[in-house]
């Protein structure tokens, strides 16, 4: 429930600061809001922990999902030329799956081998585990996020960025 409430309340306010702030920001800050978020999970999950104990955990790691997957997708397509955004897009959520299911991989094999499902301490200890693997994919995210170039520009449209026929590029206010 988290995770849909957050998406419906950020992703509009993310959608209108990214463009302010920039994209490196919104990836790199909600790559670390979402380590913290599945930090804290690592750090109080037991037997006995109840759902609403972690529901700060899992707002405040939802919420940063949230900007960084909005930040991260205008980011792609805001790199290429018009003609290319439906590549890039599909680019982009080809590799965001494949780092779900990459993801998704190592929190598990990071669950088995460390817990297991023979007894309610044994879950709760792969449990642990499992999310301390998935902040620190989160947090290595947030260190390659800085990457990203800073704010840039908008794009000019291809006709206005590419020189005129007969390769005469020199602009109208240029001339005599």
């Amino acid at each position: 429930m988290p995770w849909t409430a957050t998406l419906m309340v950020c992703a509009p306010i993310a959608g209108r600061l990214v463009d302010k702030v920039g994209e490196r920001r919104f990836v790199a800050g909600g790559l670390l809001l979402q380590a913290a978020g599945m930090g804290w999970i690592a750090m109080i999950a037991d037997t006995g922990t109840g759902y609403l104990e972690m529901l700060p955990a899992l707002i405040i790691g939802s919420a940063g999902l949230t900007m960084a997957m909005l930040a991260a997708q205008k980011a792609v397509v805001g790199a290429v030329q018009p003609r290319e955004i439906g590549q890039a897009s599909g680019a982009f959520m080809m590799l965001r799956i494949l780092g779900g299911v990459f993801g998704t991989s190592v929190t598990v094999a990071v669950f088995a081998g460390a817990g297991g499902y023979g007894s309610a301490g044994e879950f709760s200890v792969g449990f642990s585990a499992g999310m301390t693997a998935v902040a620190a994919l989160a947090f290595v995210g947030a260190l390659v996020a800085l990457g990203i170039p800073g704010k840039r520009p908008p794009a000019l449209p291809e006709a206005a960025a590419a020189p005129s026929e007969g390769g005469n590029s020199v602009s109208a206010q240029t001339q005599p």
